[in-house]
């Protein structure tokens, strides 16, 4: 959760647009968002709230909502996935291989 607050925490971009700043939609930055919340759902941590970036995500791509959000999925096998490979090298630990077994 602390990646995510650090590093993923914007669902939209500030750019300048003729002299004027302006908001645009930051998908990337929102799905990695999805995924990280998604992976810390799994790993129990009460922090995380998935929905709520689902939401926003459906508030900032409306059009896009399901497309983008099969995209969050995947990633956020990957990023767990990894994890546990890491976790049972290191310490032999099947913690997190559990969480994605579920």
């Amino acid at each position: 959760m602390t990646l995510a607050e650090l590093n993923y925490d914007t669902a939209v971009e500030i750019h300048n647009d003729k002299g004027r700043p302006c908001r645009r939609k930051a998908l990337p930055s929102l799905i990695r968002r999805i995924a990280l919340e998604e992976v810390a759902h799994r790993l129990g941590d009460p922090r995380s709230d998935p929905a709520s970036w689902r939401a926003l995500l459906e508030e900032v791509a409306a059009d896009e909502y399901n497309a983008e959000l099969r995209n969050a999925q995947p990633l956020a096998y990957q990023i767990l996935s990894d994890m546990a490979h890491i976790q049972q090298t290191v310490t032999g630990s099947l913690q997190a291989r559990s969480a994605l077994d579920a």
